[in-house]
């Protein structure tokens, strides 16, 4: 069921079978709550077309068959009813395809690694699984979206640089920050 088509197709059975159920309970048990999970279903699998179509066809099959029961309902009654569903009904067809669309891209935008690295305890390299190293930085690149730009932090600015800014080098292992006051 991996096909649109095979989605719509399933959607619609699962849509018929809800107000197959409904007729079947008859016109005393309600139950048009059995008619959302095919328009949310089809909304959060990307045919909100459909979903629509659903959410406007279920509660107007509920009418015919409140007519074929001959409820005890003015026509007016029924049709407010009926209205007040399809637009529930649209309402959570339309906020389900939004949320599955914003659920996408931020899949789409996340991306996690996870485990352990086994990185060098002196250069910060990563071991890859063949048994190379390589840097940090090209690792995460190849397996993300993130990209790197460097710069220089001042404690290291301090520690490798100093004598250039007229300061003397912090002793090994004694990084202090900087604050800039």
């Amino acid at each position: 069921m991996h096909t649109p088509a095979a989605r719509a197709a399933a959607w619609i059975v699962l849509s018929a079978a809800a107000l197959l159920g409904d007729y079947v309970t008859g016109p005393e048990i309600q139950f048009p709550i059995l008619f959302a999970l095919p328009v949310v279903l089809a909304a959060w699998y990307g045919q909100p077309r459909l979903a629509l179509g659903l959410a406007a066809l279920q509660p107007l099959g509920r009418l015919w068959f409140e007519a074929i029961w001959h409820v005890n309902e003015t026509l007016a009654e029924e049709l407010v009813n009926a209205g007040i569903q399809i637009s529930v009904f649209l309402v959570l067809a339309a906020f389900t395809t939004r949320i599955a669309r914003q659920d996408a891209a931020l899949k789409r935008e996340v991306v996690q690694l996870r485990g352990l690295l086994p990185t060098c305890m002196m250069c910060k390299n990563i071991r890859e699984e063949d048994g190379s190293w390589v840097a940090v930085e090209k690792y995460v690149s190849e397996r993300s979206e993130a990209q790197f730009s460097h710069g220089l932090c001042p404690p290291c600015a301090r520690e490798h640089y100093g004598e250039w800014l007229g300061e003397e080098p912090a002793a090994a292992g004694n990084k202090v920050a900087i604050s800039r006051s």
